[in-house]
C-alpha cells in the first residue's frame, strides 16, 4: 500500500502541521482616528516589546495620550518608555 504523501497528511490538520495561531500576540495595526484627532499632534510611549511568533518583528505595545493602545512593528533602536510622535505635515 505505501505512506500517504506529505500533502495529503497536512490536509488533516493534525497537530503536527497546525499552525499555532494561539501564541500570537495580536494584531499589528494603528487604531482608527476620529476626524478632529487628524488636525492635531498625538503621542505614545512604548509599554513594552512582544515577541510575536507570527512575525519576524518584535511587536511594540504603544499607549497614546487619548487612551487608545495598539501594536506596531518595532523599528531598531526603540526601547520600554521611550515616547513616540506624530506630527501632522504643516503644523510645528
Amino acid at each position: 500500500m505505501g505512506k500517504r504523501i506529505i500533502v495529503r497528511r497536512r490536509g488533516r490538520g493534525t497537530s503536527i502541521f497546525r499552525s499555532p495561531t494561539h501564541k500570537r500576540a495580536g494584531n499589528a495595526s494603528i487604531p482608527p482616528l476620529d476626524t478632529r484627532e487628524l488636525d492635531e499632534n498625538f503621542m505614545g510611549e512604548v509599554k513594552n516589546l512582544i515577541h510575536d511568533p507570527g512575525k519576524g518583528v518584535p511587536l511594540a505595545h504603544i499607549v497614546f495620550e487619548n487612551g487608545q493602545s495598539c501594536y506596531l512593528p518595532a523599528p531598531e533602536g526603540i526601547r520600554i518608555g521611550q515616547e513616540i510622535g506624530q506630527t501632522v505635515p504643516g503644523r510645528c
